[in-house]
Protein backbone atom coordinates (compact mmCIF):
# COMPACT_ATOMS: atom_id res chain seq x y z
CA UNK A 1 0.00 0.00 0.00
CA UNK A 2 1.33 3.42 -0.96
CA UNK A 3 2.20 5.93 1.72
CA UNK A 4 -0.19 8.88 2.00
CA UNK A 5 0.98 12.47 1.78
CA UNK A 6 -1.17 15.50 2.66
CA UNK A 7 -0.21 18.47 0.49
CA UNK A 8 -1.22 22.12 0.59
CA UNK A 9 -0.30 25.26 -1.30
CA UNK A 10 -2.19 28.31 -2.51
CA UNK A 11 -0.92 28.24 -6.09
CA UNK A 12 -2.95 25.62 -7.98
CA UNK A 13 -0.43 25.21 -10.82
CA UNK A 14 2.50 24.65 -8.46
CA UNK A 15 0.40 22.38 -6.27
CA UNK A 16 -0.66 20.25 -9.24
CA UNK A 17 2.91 19.99 -10.54
CA UNK A 18 4.37 19.19 -7.13
CA UNK A 19 1.72 16.56 -6.50
CA UNK A 20 2.39 14.98 -9.88
CA UNK A 21 6.06 14.64 -8.93
CA UNK A 22 5.13 13.07 -5.59
CA UNK A 23 2.60 10.71 -7.18
CA UNK A 24 5.16 9.73 -9.82
CA UNK A 25 7.39 8.59 -6.97
CA UNK A 26 4.65 6.19 -5.86
CA UNK A 27 2.81 8.10 -3.15
CA UNK A 28 -0.90 8.76 -2.73
CA UNK A 29 -1.43 12.51 -2.41
CA UNK A 30 -4.42 14.22 -0.82
CA UNK A 31 -4.60 17.91 -1.68
CA UNK A 32 -6.26 20.97 -0.26
CA UNK A 33 -5.71 24.67 -0.80
CA UNK A 34 -7.45 25.63 2.45
CA UNK A 35 -5.70 25.74 5.83
CA UNK A 36 -8.77 24.68 7.80
CA UNK A 37 -9.29 21.65 5.59
CA UNK A 38 -5.59 20.78 5.85
CA UNK A 39 -5.88 20.73 9.64
CA UNK A 40 -9.14 18.79 9.56
CA UNK A 41 -7.71 16.15 7.23
CA UNK A 42 -4.52 15.91 9.29
CA UNK A 43 -6.55 15.32 12.43
CA UNK A 44 -9.14 12.91 11.01
CA UNK A 45 -7.14 10.77 8.58
CA UNK A 46 -3.85 8.92 8.56
CA UNK A 47 -1.00 10.48 6.61
CA UNK A 48 2.61 9.37 6.59
CA UNK A 49 3.76 12.98 6.10
CA UNK A 50 2.38 16.40 5.21
CA UNK A 51 3.78 19.02 2.86
CA UNK A 52 3.25 22.78 3.24
CA UNK A 53 4.14 24.75 0.10
CA UNK A 54 5.89 28.09 -0.17
CA UNK A 55 3.09 29.90 -2.02
CA UNK A 56 1.45 30.33 1.38
CA UNK A 57 2.87 33.45 3.09
CA UNK A 58 5.51 32.57 5.67
CA UNK A 59 3.57 33.84 8.70
CA UNK A 60 0.63 31.64 7.69
CA UNK A 61 2.91 28.65 7.01
CA UNK A 62 4.35 29.03 10.50
CA UNK A 63 0.86 29.19 12.03
CA UNK A 64 -0.36 26.24 9.95
CA UNK A 65 2.65 24.15 10.96
CA UNK A 66 2.19 25.09 14.62
CA UNK A 67 -1.52 24.23 14.50
CA UNK A 68 -0.85 20.93 12.72
CA UNK A 69 1.72 19.93 15.34
CA UNK A 70 -0.70 20.80 18.15
CA UNK A 71 -3.46 18.69 16.59
CA UNK A 72 -1.26 15.77 15.56
CA UNK A 73 2.24 15.92 17.05
CA UNK A 74 3.28 12.67 15.35
CA UNK A 75 2.62 13.97 11.82
CA UNK A 76 5.95 14.65 10.08
CA UNK A 77 5.92 18.01 8.27
CA UNK A 78 7.92 18.86 5.17
CA UNK A 79 7.89 22.61 4.72
CA UNK A 80 9.04 24.35 1.55
CA UNK A 81 10.81 27.63 2.25
CA UNK A 82 12.25 30.52 0.33
CA UNK A 83 15.67 31.96 1.16
CA UNK A 84 15.89 33.20 4.73
CA UNK A 85 12.68 31.57 5.97
CA UNK A 86 14.10 28.34 7.36
CA UNK A 87 14.60 29.59 10.92
CA UNK A 88 10.93 30.54 11.21
CA UNK A 89 9.66 26.99 10.65
CA UNK A 90 12.54 24.94 12.05
CA UNK A 91 10.68 24.16 15.31
CA UNK A 92 7.80 22.52 13.43
CA UNK A 93 9.35 20.91 10.36
CA UNK A 94 10.82 17.46 10.28
CA UNK A 95 12.41 18.46 7.00
CA UNK A 96 12.85 21.81 5.27
CA UNK A 97 13.15 21.97 1.49
CA UNK A 98 14.17 25.12 -0.34
CA UNK A 99 11.85 26.30 -3.09
CA UNK A 100 14.82 26.27 -5.47
CA UNK A 101 15.73 22.63 -4.76
CA UNK A 102 15.36 20.02 -7.48
CA UNK A 103 12.34 17.69 -7.35
CA UNK A 104 14.61 14.81 -6.33
CA UNK A 105 15.42 16.59 -3.08
CA UNK A 106 11.72 17.06 -2.36
CA UNK A 107 11.15 13.34 -2.89
CA UNK A 108 14.07 12.47 -0.60
CA UNK A 109 12.67 14.79 2.06
CA UNK A 110 9.25 13.12 1.79
CA UNK A 111 10.84 9.67 1.91
CA UNK A 112 12.71 10.62 5.05
CA UNK A 113 9.71 12.24 6.73
CA UNK A 114 7.41 9.34 5.84
CA UNK A 115 9.92 6.77 7.08
CA UNK A 116 10.08 5.31 3.59
CA UNK A 117 13.37 3.42 3.45
CA UNK A 118 12.42 1.01 0.65
CA UNK A 119 12.56 3.52 -2.19
CA UNK A 120 15.58 4.54 -4.26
Amino acid sequence: MAKRILSTSWNPAILKTRNWVIESAGYDVVTTRESRMFLRLAEEQHFDAALIGDSIPIHLRVQLAKDAKQLKPSLPLVIICRAGEESRVRDYAQTIVKSTDKPELLIRAIQSAAGDTKRD
